[in-house]
């Protein structure tokens, strides 16, 4: 810090700072001049405060516009929904074929297409017993609360999600066997 010098001013009443702090206002002698003085000072402090908030929010807005790199990207997936969906459903679909697994295996699914074991006909009969269960669960709730109030894309996006875990379940259901 630099150190205060004291200085008489000509012809007056009190000390120059001499550290460029007091910008070379006198200091003040009485109490009134001493509130005064302190008022200002606020005053100062208050403005150069509002200046930095100012200069900080500019440079947050900036920074965040700059860190935002997916926001066109989503601008344009929120203006055309469903172009949107129909690339995401085929790219699952794309991916799904290429990671499906190779040809010899099966993950348990099927041995060859048209023939299950007795033991794997009666899995899929309680797994279907299990899915109408839900089904018809989710529909009596569905009534109950009013989901004929929903729009029709809250109503897709919702059966689309709920398809995709109940799949991604039983999937890994299977693959813990």
């Amino acid at each position: 810090m630099a150190r205060e010098i004291g200085v008489r001013q000509r012809g007056g009443a009190g000390t120059v700072r001499g550290d460029g702090l007091g910008q070379g206002r006198a200091q003040p002698t009485t109490v009134a001049e001493a509130r005064r003085a302190i008022e200002d000072a606020r005053g100062r402090i208050s403005e150069t405060l509002d200046a930095i908030e100012e200069r900080i929010q500019e440079k947050r807005h900036d920074l965040q516009s700059r860190l935002d790199v997916l926001g066109r990207a989503r601008g344009r997936i929120r203006s055309h929904v469903w172009p949107s969906l129909a690339i995401a459903f085929a790219g699952g679909l794309v991916l799904g074929m290429i990671g499906g697994g190779e040809k010899g295996e099966d993950h348990g699914m099927r041995r060859q297409a048209g023939t299950l074991s007795a033991a794997e006909r009666r899995e899929l009969r309680r797994w279907r017993a299990e899915r109408h269960d839900r089904l018809a669960r989710r529909t009596r709730a569905a009534r109950r609360r009013g989901a004929g109030q929903r729009s029709m894309f809250a109503q897709v996006r919702s059966a689309l999600g709920q398809a995709i875990i109940d799949g991604l379940t039983d999937r890994a259901r299977q693959m813990g066997r």
